[in-house]
């Protein structure tokens, strides 16, 4: 009986891990000049900022939409190590992105359900090297707005190791 238990407990823990589908975009050294990359993209729905990192290995870091008062309370907590490392270790907060002339394609896992990160495939257009305009980035509800996303300088910025995407 106490046999049955405790693989019934293993059965249920493991059917609670997450899995996770594979990304297809390669993950590229990003030279170009077409985007700055020393800070963060944002965009502003009244005091609600949704934000990423791109960074120089061609890593992508979602940052999530957070309430704040003002884009330099934003810039605190993007700063804050708490705040960062929390977001570190989430598998869905994480991607890959490569520019092709005004054009950007991200990669990145989504929040799952059932057990699985599904991935999703972005496009945007870069404006100039402080804008890009990306829709479906808020998630599937809002895939028909093109949201317009503005470079904001950070230093020092957070760095792109994680677990997932080597």
């Amino acid at each position: 009986m106490k046999f049955i238990i405790i693989v019934l407990l293993l059965a249920s823990l493991q059917s609670c891990s997450k899995t996770a589908q594979e990304l297809t975009l390669d993950k590229m050294d990003y030279i170009g000049s077409e985007i700055r990359i020393d800070g963060y993209y944002c965009h502003q729905i009244n005091d609600t900022y949704n934000s990423f990192i791109l960074f120089e290995n061609g890593i992508y870091h979602d940052l999530g939409e957070t309430v704040q008062s003002s884009i330099e309370e934003l810039d605190e907590l993007i700063l804050d190590e708490t705040f960062y490392n929390n977001l570190r270790d989430i598998q869905y907060t994480w991607g890959v992105f490569q520019v092709d002339g005004n054009a950007i394609t991200i990669e990145r896992w989504l929040p799952g359900t059932g057990g699985a990160y599904p991935v999703q495939l972005l496009e945007g257009e870069i404006r100039n090297d402080t804008t890009i305009l990306i829709s479906g980035l808020r998630g599937t509800k809002y895939e028909d707005e093109v949201d317009e996303y503005r470079f904001r300088h950070l230093s020092p910025k957070p760095d792109s190791n994680n677990m997932f995407i080597k």
